[in-house]
């Protein structure tokens, strides 16, 4: 994952001026900070009153002298936030005696942060930090807002934790410390009403066990569920399928069951035809014979899609599926609870155990296979001389991955077992280790 990555702070034209007026003897009274998801440059930044793209402004809530260097600070949270956005721009402003406030410094970030709605499953608060060499730093007199000042409130609050004595509606879903043994655990408002002024005892709870607390009520569910749940049954879900479902035409036999079949697709073919697992049969045989004359290889499927499912909370990374020829592929939309990236692709041992590595990819309809063959020699060269390089390159689709060449990226890059994923537009039906 990318961390922020924040420029020095860069004093605005304004800003300088200011910063003349204090060193005639003027206050310099520093009053919020504001986040923003602008994408100015650095050139651009001098000219600015204001932040490009402002989304939250927040208040001063301490500042701390050390020498000439005084040290901001501010909290934010994102229970003010209603729509999610990356932190792109991040300004200090200040009160000018002639001007009023103004832009007084910014800073910004090319790897930015991203700050999650106040919807989001889990709450979040950040503490930001700016430090400002000031010559008169004893002539700095901030403006502390006590609304920024964190209190207990607001930290139950923004961790989304169930408070006492507190009206809560339908579908309201808060935390409690109780259930911090399965952190995605949440209790689920199944009836509104008031909290009562006791604590719950949560002790053995249990998913589907329903508590009375007050006039209100609650239920153990799991939140990722809960919110798929919640959002399948919402009328205005999936408007996008729904609206290319409505734009196709009507399919003779809409309901197949046992094992359907479509036309043999001729050796060679490369295009929209439905390609049967025949035909996707015959397709890894002829790879495996290209590459390796007339010797029989072991060949050995080698993507752990068992863990990938586990990463992805439970549910298979083959997301991708053709209802009439059963092929199926992973379109790099899984997630991951540890870290991997989205996309990640995991394997069951490392590639070096094998002469060559076939990749069998598709188009997103699972419409047409192609693959790729690499000797080990030739993924060696690319791990160890490429940033990132494409596996799949065939008729428009692409998968590329991190390579092991990392100069002067800060991400994770790619390993033996682990294949991190940087942009794709297909599918990857899975990944064959060859040995003769």
């Amino acid at each position: 994952m990318e961390m922020a990555n924040w420029t020095s702070g860069i004093l605005t034209n304004r800003g300088r001026d200011l910063q003349l007026k204090v060193e005639a003897g003027e206050k310099l009274k520093m009053t919020r900070f504001k986040l923003g998801d602008g994408m100015e440059t650095t050139a651009e930044a001098a000219d600015l009153n204001d932040l490009i793209g402002a989304k939250i402004a927040f208040g001063i809530t301490g500042i701390e002298r050390l020498g000439t260097l005084c040290k901001f600070t501010g909290v934010v949270t994102n229970t003010a936030v209603s729509a999610g956005f990356r932190a792109r721009e991040w300004g200090l402003f200040a009160e000018d005696p002639d001007l009023g406030e103004i832009l007084y410094m910014i800073a910004l970030d090319d790897r930015p942060d991203y700050i999650a709605a106040q919807d989001a499953v889990l709450n979040s608060t950040i503490t930001y930090a700016l430090n400002v060499d000031i010559s008169q730093a004893s002539k700095i007199e901030p403006i502390i807002d006590p609304q920024g000042l964190v209190t207990t409130e607001i930290l139950e609050k923004a961790a989304g934790l169930v408070r006492r004595n507190m009206e809560y509606f339908l579908n309201d879903k808060v935390f409690d410390i109780q259930l911090s043994a399965h952190p995605s655990w949440r209790l689920v408002c199944t009836k509104a009403g008031t909290t009562s002024g006791v604590l719950l005892n949560l002790h053995g709870a249990k998913l589907g066990d329903t508590y009375a607390d007050g006039t209100a009520e609650w239920t153990v569910k799991d939140a990722y569920e809960a919110t798929v749940d919640a959002h399948n049954k919402a009328p205005d879900a999936h408007a996008d399928i729904r609206r290319i479902l409505d734009d196709k035409a009507p399919i003779a036999s809409p309901a197949l069951t046992g094992t359907p079949t479509v036309p043999m697709a001729t050796k060679g073919t490369s295009t929209d035809q439905i390609a049967s697992t025949a035909f996707v049969a015959q397709a890894v045989a002829d790879a495996v014979l290209a590459i390796g004359g007339h010797e029989t290889p072991t060949i050995t499927a080698l993507i752990n899609w068992e863990l990938m499912a586990t990463e992805n909370n439970g549910v298979d990374a083959r997301n991708l599926q053709n209802s009439e020829s059963g092929v199926i592929a992973c379109g790099g939309d899984n997630a991951s609870k540890s870290g991997y990236g989205k996309g990640c692709i995991l394997l069951k041992q490392v590639y070096t155990d094998f002469d060559r590595i076939l990749v069998l990819g598709c188009d997103d309809a699972c419409s047409f296979c192609t693959r790729r063959v690499f000797d080990k020699w030739e993924l060696d060269l690319m791990f160890a001389n490429s940033l990132t390089f494409n596996i799949i390159n065939d008729n428009g689709i692409v998968w590329r991955i991190f390579g092991g060449k990392k100069g002067t990226y800060a991400g994770e890059l790619s390993s033996g077992k682990v294949w991190r994923t940087h942009s794709q537009g297909c599918g990857i039906i899975e990944i064959y280790g060859i040995k003769y």
